[in-house]
């Protein structure tokens, strides 16, 4: 019987594989594989990576929103209302497309993920409830078994 854990790398890790080796498993009977993050996100066509979002949305609205206030205030302002909408829509725009940019940038840094760790443990059936207790003790995020 065997059984196939993935664990976030953690000092979690180094106390199981301590207790491992105090239980009687050897080289023979456990291995860890650690996993490693890609370098690089696979490269997508333009905005189906970011559920149909492009970096210029966000400008293309508040543009609009500044063209029409540019555009209803210039008649009360020097200049006239197409001056000011054309005022409008450039800062509006660039704004827009600045924040759109912020913004994509904070969430990517909060979609980092952690490493995590393979362990691959070789036991007796009996042993299987037990070692699978002990797996989750240690946080576990997921387990199967092989030759059920």
């Amino acid at each position: 019987m065997e059984i196939v854990a993935v664990l976030p790398y953690t000092v979690n890790v180094e106390l199981l594989l301590y207790e491992a080796r105090a239980r009687g498993f050897t080289s023979d009977t456990l291995m860890t594989i650690p996993l490693r993050n890609p370098d690089d996100a696979p490269k997508t066509i333009g905005a189906v990576g970011r559920g149909g979002r492009t970096n210029w949305d966000l400008g293309f609205v508040l543009g609009t929103i500044g063209m029409l206030v540019g555009s209803i205030y210039g008649f009360a302002l020097f200049g006239g209302p197409v001056l000011w909408a054309l005022f409008g829509l450039v800062t509006s725009f660039a704004a827009g497309v600045w924040l759109d940019n912020r913004l994509q940038k904070r969430q990517f840094k909060r979609r980092e993920t952690k490493p995590s760790v393979v362990i691959w443990i070789r036991c007796e059936e009996q042993q299987k409830e037990a070692v699978r207790q002990w797996l989750a003790g240690h946080g576990a995020e997921g387990y199967g078994w092989i030759g059920e």
